[in-house]
């Protein structure tokens, strides 16, 4: 059997394989003292054996979004005929997808007509 703070563990969050305890899905009400109880016996007699153990739940902060460092004004300048290379800096993006959009349409291809988009590195 298996407590918290005193209280006998129910439900379908817990679950027990062999002598280990099994959470599923830990929020921090699961947090505080656990005790694993079974019995021993010696020479006919019967001896209660408990362990406890402490569970501390760590919340992690938040994930910060992405931020896009380059271009900052949103507006680029260039010669009529001219060719220009567009970049897109970003940081705290691993993990998110970097793509692009031409008037609102997305870029879906590393060649189109005139417009060419490389992958993100």
């Amino acid at each position: 059997m298996c407590y918290q703070d005193c209280q006998l563990l129910e439900g379908r969050r817990f679950a027990f394989l062999n002598s280990d305890l099994i959470i599923f899905n830990v929020t921090v009400h699961d947090q505080g003292n656990y005790t694993c109880e079974t019995m021993y016996t010696y020479n006919g007699k019967q001896y209660n054996i408990s362990r406890d153990v402490s569970l501390t739940v760590e919340v992690s902060p938040p994930k910060r979004p992405p931020e896009i460092s380059y271009p900052r004004n949103n507006s680029i300048e260039v010669e009529l005929g001219s060719q220009v290379t567009v970049d897109c800096n970003t940081t705290g993006a691993d993990g998110y997808e970097v793509f692009w959009t031409g008037n609102g349409v997305y870029i879906d291809v590393l060649y189109m007509s005139r417009i060419f988009a490389s992958p993100y590195e």
